[in-house]
């Protein structure tokens, strides 16, 4: 490994934190960094060496002590309370970032990062620390590394933004290419392009995308970055950023006056010929599982789901045919890993973009319910809330906590059957003609389920 790393434990308010430091940068994760602590702070270390090499030209460490004391790095903390982080995005920010749940502050060489609200100790020991965590300190770690390289980092969000926006996707693409959470990237700036609405040159250093939801913008943005800083374009975009990161206009950075100093560099025919080779990206790739509620992830092999929130999180499976079949099953098979409700979430088919299927929390009993993809799970498959659903029975737990599972759920024609994991089975109408090509799984709550397994082809004997 380049870089010396030096682990410490400390034990905050009662609460062991895991402590990892090495040249320059320190992450500090409040409930323990995972067995992947290191390969985050490498990656941390890594995003700084990608961003010096495209400013300057070398890496910190490949020059002299007093070189690499000038780029110090920064401290990442990682928050295993919302209240903590809360109180220090009011300090810092006045609260501007509650909701992003994730920020940097250049005065103070920090950044912030709440990778999910309601943290399990045991799943970050387990599999690292949150949700997103792993990935959002590549990203914050990027603009930590700006702060030191340039003299004045307030620089346009398509630049900031998509420089630390592409470092995180490529830290995705190498950790797991199959990431959901990339593939909703990809899925984004296709539908943009397909429909005719991805912005082009003049609207995304223009910073004219205001039209698009945020994460459509950080989609935009981090592809936009990518093709600047790949062959042949790569040079050019490196003397662009080294101007802006020497120093400014006695004003600063402005939009134009940014745009100015790419337009300098590229001519007319070399914009139209990174506008294409933007498209040519989006079209070769081809992403498979998209998120449609924040909170899930896939990691390795095996596809690992955990609650962010109450809302819930789902996956959906892109499909490979456009013609719906007259029948669907699904089945999944996994272990509950978190403590707290869990819910886990079915669906199968679409028609005209509204997917049917059900919810099955651990307490129980099954609550069958409608979504219109894109939209939020409704509050009436929450617990407590669904109107005459009936109370589960005391002590009852239909998914046990650190037991095997297996779950299965199919479409005839107009009728659904779920199968338990107990052999149990329920029966509804469908609300909707037929299923539909794509399918679904998700969860809700503050629990977490490793997959075992998903399928899409249930066997006969699956309902006995």
């Amino acid at each position: 490994m380049r870089c010396r790393l030096a682990l410490l434990t400390l034990f905050l308010a009662g609460c062991g934190a895991e402590v990892l430091e090495g040249d320059g940068f320190r992450l500090h994760c409040d409930l323990g960094c995972g067995p992947e602590g290191s390969a985050i702070l490498q990656g941390m270390l890594d995003a700084r060496d990608s961003v010096s090499v495209w400013i300057h030209g070398s890496a910190p460490g490949m020059g002299s002590q007093a070189e690499r004391k000038r780029h110090p790095g920064g401290h990442v903390r990682l928050y295993g309370s919302a209240a903590a982080f809360q109180r220090a995005d009011a300090r810092l920010t006045g609260g501007r970032f509650r909701e992003q749940r994730a920020f940097s502050h250049a005065r103070s060489r920090t950044a912030h990062i709440l990778p999910e609200e309601l943290p399990d100790r045991a799943r970050w020991e387990r599999f690292g620390p949150g949700i997103a965590g792993p990935r959002l300190a590549i990203h914050e770690a990027t603009h930590l590394a700006v702060y030191g390289l340039a003299k004045d980092p307030r620089w346009p969000f398509w630049v900031a933004e998509g420089i630390a926006g592409w470092m995180e996707e490529m830290w995705a693409r190498g950790y797991d290419g199959d990431d959901s959470w990339l593939q909703t990237r990809e899925h984004v700036r296709k539908v943009l392009l397909h429909r005719g609405d991805l912005p082009g040159w003049g609207a995304i250093l223009g910073g004219d995308l205001e039209r698009l939801p945020l994460p459509s913008r950080y989609a935009v943005w981090a592809g936009f970055m990518e093709v600047l800083l790949s062959p042949p374009f790569r040079e050019e975009t490196q003397k662009a950023l080294a101007t802006l990161a020497a120093t400014p206009p006695s004003e600063g950075w402005s939009s134009d006056s940014v745009r100015e100093v790419f337009e300098s560099r590229f001519s007319l025919q070399h914009r139209r010929a990174i506008e294409d080779q933007f498209h040519e990206d989006i079209r070769k790739r081809n992403p498979r599982w998209v998120e449609y509620a924040r909170g899930s992830q896939v990691i390795g092999a095996s596809r690992l789901q955990v609650a962010a929130d109450g809302k819930g999180a789902l996956l959906w499976h892109l499909p490979e045919a456009a013609e719906a079949p007259d029948s669907a099953c699904l089945s999944v098979s996994g272990m509950r890993i978190g403590a707290g409700e869990l819910g886990l979430v079915l669906l199968l088919g679409q028609d005209e973009g509204v997917a049917e299927g059900v919810a099955v929390w651990s307490s129980g009993p099954p609550i069958p319910f409608s979504l219109r993809l894109g939209a939020e799970l409704p509050d009436s498959v929450i617990p407590g809330r669904p109107p005459g659903a009936p109370a589960p029975l005391e002590g009852t737990r239909w998914i046990p906590m650190g037991q095997a599972f297996q779950i299965s759920l199919r479409r005839e024609g107009r009728m659904f059957v779920l199968r338990g994991p107990k052999g149990e089975e329920s029966h509804w109408e469908a609300a909707t003609e037929r299923p539909g090509p794509g399918w679904g799984i998700g969860m809700m709550g503050a629990g977490g389920v490793l997959w075992e397994d998903v399928q899409v082809d249930c066997p006969e004997q699956a309902h006995g």
